[in-house]
């Protein structure tokens, strides 16, 4: 502003960088550099602190609205979260049995914002009830989940929709609404959080082309081959900006070259500032990869390698 200042949680907004900014303001990207993205000065259109009056004294209505969503959402996705974690997400001492069958023994694991880890395993070792935890589709049977400083065991059934806007998430067989387009696809995600149609009509194209698919926006899934649908999951999965991206066998449905291209946005994804954890049995991708990988087998981890792939499990 000419003059005065805007104070967001009692600092300058000016004494933010990009990264910090994103934590506190829901629509804010980690890359507010981006195309047809709102920017902090979108955001805050020069309103003034608040000792001299409204935060809104010189905004227009459309831009009240648009703080007000962002604020809302900011403390909606903040679950009252207060565990004494400093890591981004958390598994203590997590078992989880069905009837008298543990499927997951003892299992703890941290993960630090900006790491990309890959969980690996043969098939029953327990990947796909460690990401129906993390979703919180299941309850550990014992043991504890953080997420973002929530205890997600602790929430109830109303929370969890909130809980949920913290991950995006990307499946194996994409789950795309059929009768829709790429576009309304995409922008149905932020439809169900409310977002404002602003941000919707900005961040969705932008979102596209991120993920090359910015000329796709009027087709519909069964115009798209299999690498442009699980594109679209992805554009759809970080739409809301998530801070952290779950995916369940994301190339497991592609072959080798495709999958290597979702690798690679995978990557590019992560550059921005998301975190991105993984189920996956593509084994080549995993080598090429070179990120943190955990080793599951018969519902224990039996490795966790800082850079690996599979070829350390010998």
């Amino acid at each position: 502003p000419m003059d005065g200042d805007v104070l967001l949680d009692g600092k300058s907004i000016g004494d933010y960088n990009s990264r910090e900014l994103a934590k506190k303001v829901a629509i804010l990207p980690q890359n507010p550099t981006a195309p047809g993205e709102i920017t902090v000065r979108e955001l805050v259109m020069y309103g003034r602190a608040p000792h001299q009056g409204s935060l809104f004294a010189r905004t227009t209505k459309e831009d009240k609205e648009i703080v007000e969503w962002a604020l809302k959402e900011t403390e909606l996705l903040s679950l009252g979260g207060n565990a004494l974690s400093t890591s981004l997400l958390e598994m203590n001492h997590i078992r989880k049995s069905f009837g008298d069958t543990e499927v997951l023994k003892e299992i703890s694991f941290s993960v630090e914002e900006g790491e990309v880890i890959s969980i690996i395993g043969p098939s029953g070792s327990g990947k796909s009830t460690l990401m129906k935890l993390l979703l919180k589709e299941l309850d550990p049977t014992e043991g504890d989940i953080i997420i973002n400083k929530v205890k997600t065991n602790e929430l109830n059934r109303r929370q969890i929709p909130y809980l949920r806007r913290n991950l995006g998430v990307v499946f194996q067989d994409f789950r795309l609404l059929p009768n829709k387009t790429v576009y309304e696809n995409v922008a149905f995600a932020m439809r169900v959080i409310e977002a404002p149609g602003r941000i919707i009509r900005r961040n969705v194209p932008a979102v596209l082309s991120l993920v090359g698919l910015g000329q796709k926006g009027r087709s519909y899934p069964n115009q798209l081959s299999g690498g442009e649908q699980q594109r679209t999951a992805l554009a759809r999965a970080i739409a809301n900006n998530p801070p952290i991206l779950i995916c369940d066998e994301p190339t497991g449905n592609l072959d080798p070259e495709t999958a290597y291209g979702i690798m690679k946005l995978l990557d590019d994804i992560n550059k921005r500032g998301t975190t991105i954890v993984m189920a996956t049995h593509a084994r080549d991708i995993v080598d090429a990869m070179q990120k943190r990988v955990v080793t599951l087998h018969k519902g224990h981890i039996i490795r966790d390698i800082e850079k690996g792939g599979y070829s350390d499990e010998a």
